[in-house]
Formats: structure tokens, C-alpha cells, sequence
């Protein structure tokens, strides 16, 4: 056995069993390959989870989105506002309800969030290993106010229904100003997370997220991902996971490899965190039948709509 010369540090293969020739140990990757095995090693995948949300919820919703995290504060009876002890980390999903001021300062008032116990998404789980998504309910926390200063929250803005589109439609807004996205059943926003969308690059090459409206044009359970740039070098990931390319090579999917979600990131497609992808993938068309890998849209099964476009800055 040789080692395969197209290999560079940093690709991502999907590795599966061990074998031996005499002394030496390698990978058999998933795709038919073999790897020596000293050439490479496992990394823990990555996952980000937004939310659901509930037919009782309504926004404004948002995500904590500073680098430390901000406290969660309780309203005294003494009216003034004291800490539960609680750190709402960055990327913390938060259910909001009013604005309010407090000591001349700007608070949303802050609804426990419990993640529905069965997902739209035939199957997608509510929780993730990540942890959960949300503040949930302690019998404290139902007899007290709880706020967050609203100037460290990203809030999602609710969007009109593309035109065209039935009150039953699904679609999907990308905001890129924002790196967020909402998924919607006509005017009802059901999923709300945020992602990781093209960054600059150069003039020579771009890589942002093309604006405009699309329909995912074809689905992947997982589908391999390779290039050659001028600035970021070649790189390759084997097995990128619920794949939904809209334009050309331009996809939705699945990042294991990164957690800046609320960032831009990538070459030019919507990067989703794995648990995030695989909810829209299983919600969104065209259905990918059962034990098939993928799908292409057709006139029997039409893709979801969806649009990508640059809200003002805040």
C-alpha cells in the first residue's frame, strides 16, 4: 500500500474500520479508500441548535450575541433587578417578550423557552448534545420576572410571505446582514438559528452568498466538498451532511467542523449547524424518500422556496 497523493493536511475524511497489512494499521475511510492510520486521527464533530417554535410563541426572539455571554437578571421586590446566578452564553436562544425600561436602562423581559417535545421535522430531536437551546422553567423561575439588556440580543425579524406563495407554503429567509435564518409555514415562523454564510474574499474571489430567491433544486444526505482558493489554499470534507443545494453549488448544510455560527464563515454556502440541517432537511422539499440518498426537485415535488437578502444594520 502507498499513501494517495492528492491528500493535504486539513481534509476531513469519513474514516470507518481498521485494517492491518503486517505491521502496519490503516483506515478504510467510508468512501472506499485507505489512509495509514498514523496520517490521521479523529476530531470531535461540532453542533449548533437553534429552536423551534411554537404555536404560543410569538416574536420578538433572538439569540445573546456577545463574546462573554450576559447574565439573566430577576426583578426584585424591591423593584430593581438582581442576578439568578445564571451566564446565557453566546448563541443562547432567548423567547422574548416586552422592551422595557429599568433604571434608565433597556431590558427585554425574558418567556421560558421549553423545546417541543416532538419537532415538526418528522423525527428531528427538540434537544441536542449541545445542551439547551433556551432558558427552560425552574419553579423559581415561573414566580419571578426575568430580563436581559437588550443591547446584547440579536432579534429575528419577522418577514411578509414571498409572492406567490400559498398560506401553506414552506420557505426559508436568510438573512445575511443578521447570519440568520427563519423557516416559515406561510406568515407562521416555525425554526428560528443562526448561521454561517459567505465571507468577503477578494475581488478576484468572492466568496459571498449570492442575494435573491431560489428553490432547492436537489437534497443529499451527505455529499463530498472539495476546492482549490487562492487565499485558503485546497480543501476537501468527505461526507458533508444534509446538503440542499439551491444554485449551482451553492447549498444549505451541515458544518461539523465549526462553531461560529452568527459569523461569516464560508466559501459561499449557508453554513448550518448538523442538528439544525438535518431538522430543515427533513422539513423542507423535496422529500427524499425512504433508504434513498437523495432527491432532485421535480413538478410533482417542487423545492422549498428560499430567499437570501441584506437587512439594514441596526
Amino acid at each position: 500500500m502507498s499513501p494517495t497523493p492528492w491528500l493535504e493536511k486539513g481534509y476531513y475524511l469519513s474514516l470507518g474500520e481498521t485494517i492491518r497489512d503486517g505491521s502496519r494499521s490503516y483506515w478504510r475511510t467510508a468512501r472506499g479508500g485507505v489512509v495509514e492510520k498514523g496520517s490521521a486521527h479523529g476530531v470531535d464533530p461540532k453542533d449548533y441548535q437553534g429552536a423551534e417554535l411554537t404555536r404560543s410563541m410569538s416574536f420578538p426572539v433572538g439569540f445573546v450575541m456577545v463574546k462573554n455571554g450576559t447574565k439573566l437578571l430577576r426583578l426584585g421586590d424591591d423593584d430593581k433587578l438582581h442576578a439568578t446566578g445564571k451566564n446565557l452564553e453566546k448563541r443562547t436562544f432567548l423567547d422574548l417578550g416586552e422592551e422595557v425600561q429599568i433604571g434608565g436602562q433597556t431590558y427585554f423581559s425574558v418567556i421560558p423557552y421549553v423545546p417541543p417535545a416532538e419537532g415538526a421535522a418528522e423525527g428531528a430531536d427538540a434537544e441536542t448534545d449541545g445542551g439547551e437551546p433556551a432558558v427552560a422553567p425552574t419553579p423559581e423561575a415561573e414566580a419571578d420576572s426575568l430580563f436581559v439588556k437588550a443591547d446584547v440580543m440579536r432579534l429575528a425579524e419577522l418577514q411578509p410571505i414571498p409572492k406567490g406563495l400559498d398560506p401553506w407554503d414552506r420557505w426559508i429567509d436568510v438573512d445575511i446582514t443578521k447570519q440568520m435564518l427563519v423557516a416559515y409555514e406561510g406568515s407562521r415562523p416555525v425554526y428560528v438559528t443562526l448561521v454561517s454564510t459567505g465571507k468577503r474574499g477578494t475581488d478576484e474571489e468572492p466568496f459571498e452568498t449570492p442575494v435573491g430567491r431560489y428553490r432547492i433544486r436537489s437534497k443529499q444526505i451527505t455529499s463530498n466538498m472539495d476546492g482549490t482558493t487562492a487565499t485558503d489554499g485546497n480543501y476537501a470534507i468527505q461526507d458533508v451532511p444534509w446538503v440542499m443545494y439551491f444554485e449551482g453549488s451553492y447549498a444549505l448544510h451541515g458544518a461539523f467542523w465549526h462553531q461560529s455560527f452568527g459569523s461569516v464563515r464560508s466559501h459561499g454556502c449557508v453554513n448550518l449547524g448538523p442538528s439544525d440541517a438535518r431538522w430543515l432537511f427533513l422539513w423542507s422539499t423535496p422529500f427524499v424518500p425512504d433508504h434513498w440518498h437523495g432527491v432532485t426537485a421535480s413538478d410533482d415535488n417542487p423545492g422549498t422556496t428560499i430567499v437570501i437578502r441584506r437587512s439594514e444594520p441596526s
